[in-house]
């Protein structure tokens, strides 16, 4: 989904490393899904930012906790 997208995200269950994700602090079972680059300040400064990695994340539909996983 884009920054200018008309699509309303929905909240599915997710699976990473063949089990099922449960939600740390409340334990439900649904999550929406993002990615984001990962930066450091020494990649920042010699303008590197594109060969640091990414992760993705999910949050939590109930209590919008966020779950790391980096790819």
């Amino acid at each position: 989904m884009g920054l200018f997208s008309s699509e309303v995200p929905t909240a599915q269950p997710v699976q990473r490393g063949g089990v099922d994700l449960k939600c740390d602090h409340c334990g439900h079972d649904r999550f929406y899904q993002g990615e984001a680059q990962l930066h450091t300040l020494t990649g920042t400064l010699f303008g590197l930012e594109a060969f640091e990695g990414s992760a993705d994340y999910y949050t939590c539909e109930r209590c919008r906790r966020m779950h790391w996983f980096q790819q």
